[in-house]
């Protein structure tokens, strides 16, 4: 018996329920799946919950649980989350870190700032088009210190 399981909305994950139950290979394999599947967004998820997503990986709930806790289970969620966030989510977050290190009546500026600030410092370079609104660090440090005074 073949299943599907839906991720982000743009990749469909099988698996071969009766082969995958007779080795340590099947496992960590699961284990990917559900890694991948919970490093999704919720609102992008088929199966929406870890119960259906259990039933259809083949396991029980509780097997998921052990597969949170198992340290292989970690980097592959880790790594899933990594891609997801480099390749889906850098953009909205930096974008959101601009507004509130911007913005200023936020109560959380000057941390959004230093995050920002942070993260811009670490790159070589900085190839993200429009979304840091062509700001500078040198122009947002400039900010900040207008503000402090």
């Amino acid at each position: 018996m073949t299943h599907d399981i839906q991720t982000g909305g743009t990749s469909s994950l099988t698996y071969d329920s009766i082969a995958e139950k007779l080795s340590p290979e099947a496992r960590l394999h699961r284990m990917s799946l559900y890694a991948e599947w919970l490093a999704t967004p919720s609102e992008l998820r088929e199966p929406s919950t870890k119960k259906d997503v259990a039933e259809r990986l083949g396991v029980t709930y509780d097997t998921l649980k052990d597969y949170e806790a198992d340290p292989r289970f970690h980097r592959l969620y880790t790594d899933k989350l990594n891609q997801e966030f480099r390749v889906e989510r850098l953009g909205d977050v930096l974008n959101t870190l601009m507004v509130q290190a911007t913005d200023p009546t936020s109560t959380r500026a000057v941390q959004a700032a230093r995050l920002l600030l942070d993260w811009m410092e670490r790159r070589d370079s900085i190839d993200i088009g429009d979304v840091l609104t062509a700001a500078t660090v040198d122009e947002i440090r400039q900010e900040l210190e207008r503000r402090a005074t």
